[in-house]
């Protein structure tokens, strides 16, 4: 059974495993100096960033060519609420002055 959104993949055995590749990738990088597991700053890797808004909004959108359009990566399901909450109180707030309600989901997975 897989469950990716909790990044799971568990055995026939029923036992908790890491996919395949994970393995295989972990197994390169012990061979490979030039591969490290740091992570990446608080924006995340900007090539990939650039990529996701051009794919989300299409090349030629009138926001990215007016440089209005940008994108970040967050650590996880947690960190994206996170930074999406600091990021409606910072701006959001500039444009409406009142205070506005911010109504999230119940968390599905395991870990909340």
């Amino acid at each position: 059974r897989i469950y990716l959104g909790y990044r799971e993949y568990y055995a026939e055995d029923g036992q908790l495993s890491p996919l395949p590749v994970v393995k295989k990738v972990q197994r390169q990088m012990c061979h490979d100096p030039t591969l490290n597991h740091e992570y990446l700053s608080a924006s995340g890797l900007q090539e990939f960033n650039r990529a996701t808004t051009v794919l989300l909004l299409g090349k030629d959108s009138i926001a990215i060519v007016e440089k209005r359009a940008d994108s970040i990566q967050t650590p996880g399901g947690i960190g994206a609420l996170c930074m999406g909450a600091q990021f409606l109180k910072q701006w959001y707030t500039i444009t409406h002055p009142k205070p506005v309600a911010i109504y999230v989901s119940s968390p599905a997975w395991k870990t909340h």
